[in-house]
């Protein structure tokens, strides 16, 4: 079996490798609603620019999908083909506003109830989870890394395991410790009816 420490550290690197793309998408776009497209109305032209902003080189345009998808009364640009989303067959997911018939709007004016009227605020506010928070998760991880405590996480798991180990040969069948094995893996949280 693979180190415990090696196989944390390899999850972390995995997780902040996928989620600074998540960032670059979210920011690259971020950065296209503010020099383009504030106040407009959302187009497939987005889509387009949005690919050339995030893949400048052609080649690897033509690898990248992105598109507007209109679901329960939302709007999202969704994208899949760089970084980790290339091929993992997962799909990047960006929120841009509800659908004009559902969105209520403050009730100012008309204008403030038209969906796709873009605005930095709104697109920071609605895609937290990739922007501010994703953030917080990669120094989150790089704390993890670098204070230490990564090595008492690896000895609680290797301790767990061990203890795991000893419970099943001492609760094996055939043994007596088996009538007692669903009630003792119960108490240490192994099963859960």
């Amino acid at each position: 079996m693979k180190n415990i420490k090696k196989q944390i550290q390899e999850k972390i690197g995995e997780d902040m490798e996928r989620e600074q793309y998540a960032i670059a998408a979210a920011e690259a776009l971020r950065d296209l609603i503010a020099e383009k497209w504030v106040g407009k109305k959302v187009n497939k032209r987005l889509c387009d620019q949005f690919k050339a902003k995030l893949a400048p080189e052609p080649a690897m345009q033509e690898k990248m999908v992105a598109w507007l998808n209109y679901i329960g009364g939302m709007c999202n640009l969704e994208t899949w083909g760089f970084g980790p989303y290339s091929t993992s067959g997962k799909r990047l997911c960006l929120f841009l506003g509800y659908n004009e018939s559902n969105f209520r709007g403050n009730g100012e004016d008309d204008k403030s109830r038209s969906f796709n009227l873009l605005t930095v605020a709104g697109f920071e506010e609605n895609n937290v989870c990739h922007l501010r928070a994703a953030k917080e998760r990669q120094e989150a991880r790089k704390t993890l890394l670098e204070n230490g405590t990564l090595d008492k996480i690896s000895e609680a798991v290797e301790n767990i395991a061990a203890a795991k180990d000893r419970l099943k040969n001492l609760t094996e069948f055939g043994k007596p410790g088996h009538e007692v094995v669903y009630f003792a893996e119960r108490l240490a949280g192994i099963r859960d009816n």
